[in-house]
């Protein structure tokens, strides 16, 4: 058992740092924030992969439970990881990102990079990151927010994919290339 305040510092601060970077990449690269449009898939990610973030410390100051090391180092690792590949994703995506799922005019089919390894690297960073709070801040409701966010990402890769293959002549042929999230699997 380790003293609660440093760990959920160091947690909450990481989380701070992955959101100013996230939010900078995405503005460097002018990549589209849901300009004028709707997309409902935006939300089924979005709201829970922020709400397991934050439920973990909220359920450790009301239950005051102590942290384990190692599955606090081992969900910080996670996230550290989770963060590394949501930076590298982005910046090789540039200016394609977008929180709505469309294609810009003239955008090229990215598949360089973490692309060329997995067609959602962006994505199983958010797997990694919104799975290390449940096993970092030992919270059965972030486990909840985790799952929520996990299946949104799966109807939302669904939705990407169909507009991929019907607007990119060569994304099917980079279907049989690559897994979606895991390298060889799935």
């Amino acid at each position: 058992m380790i003293p609660v305040p440093l760990p959920v510092f160091v947690y909450i601060l990481f989380i701070a740092v992955f959101g100013m970077l996230h939010m900078a990449l995405i503005l460097k690269n002018r990549g589209k924030l849901a300009a004028g449009k709707s997309d409902p898939t935006f939300f089924l990610v979005t709201i829970p992969f922020q709400l397991s973030l934050i439920a973990g410390p909220v359920e450790n100051a009301v239950r005051h439970l102590p942290l384990v090391l190692f599955p606090y180092v081992l969900g910080i690792s996670f996230m550290v990881f989770g963060t590394i590949i949501d930076v590298i994703s982005l910046s090789r995506l540039g200016s394609a990102f977008s929180t709505v799922v469309d294609k810009k005019d003239g955008q090229k089919l990215v598949t360089g990079g973490p692309y060329g390894i997995i067609r959602h690297p962006i994505y199983i960073s958010y797997i990694f990151i919104a799975g290390s709070s449940p096993m970092a801040m030992r919270s059965w409701s972030a486990l909840v927010f985790f799952l929520l966010a996990a299946s949104g990402i799966l109807i939302r890769i669904g939705v990407e994919e169909r507009l991929m293959s019907a607007e990119f002549p060569g994304y099917k042929a980079y279907m049989k290339r690559t897994k979606r999230l895991i390298p060889g699997i799935y």
